[in-house]
């Protein structure tokens, strides 16, 4: 092989490796927007895999006191990191992240608006201790993506300040 082939092999080999790593989408904050499911996959970035049973799961979002949640579930279509980017809300302390060279903290990391994906959603207020949580009795054999979005003051967004959490890709056995 020509070390040209060879150059070539490797940068797309480290592509391949790499891009999923630079749109990774939001991550969550505990405190201020981590979203689990069973307590699961706290802190971490947008597009993880929750492998799931069928019967009652908990979906749960940590934040502040009082704030209002609104729970994204998208039937049908994976989690796309970064698909919708928004400004970032500065004074809220989430780590950025680069969206097709757009550098934020906020991005809608569903792939939402095609054709067969259906978007159902619905909104809790955290209580004293922070958790925002509903159990949801899941069906076996059904795929979706979810995130939520916390009404934080922090956002620049106002008068509609979502703070995006971390979504997740979910399978239900």
């Amino acid at each position: 092989m020509s070390t040209r082939l060879l150059v070539r092999l490797a940068s797309i080999l480290l592509l391949g490796v790499v891009a999923p790593l630079c749109a990774q989408g939001v991550t969550g904050v505990p405190g201020l927007t981590d979203y689990t499911i069973n307590g699961l996959g706290s802190g971490t970035s947008s597009c993880n895999f929750q492998l799931l049973t069928a019967g009652p799961n908990t979906f749960s979002v940590n934040t502040l006191p009082g704030t209002t949640v609104i729970f994204l579930f998208n039937l049908n279509c994976p989690c796309m990191p970064c698909f919708m980017n928004f400004p970032g809300g500065a004074a809220c302390p989430v780590p950025p992240t680069v969206c097709s060279g757009f550098t934020t903290n906020q991005s809608l990391d569903l792939n939402i608006g095609f054709v067969p994906c259906v978007l159902l959603s619905g909104s809790l207020v955290a209580g004293a201790t922070g958790q925002a949580s509903l159990t949801l009795g899941l069906p076996s054999g059904i795929r979706f993506s979810t995130q939520a979005m916390a009404l934080l003051p922090c956002s620049v967004l106002a008068p509609f300040p979502p703070m995006f959490t971390q979504a997740h890709n979910v399978s239900v056995l």
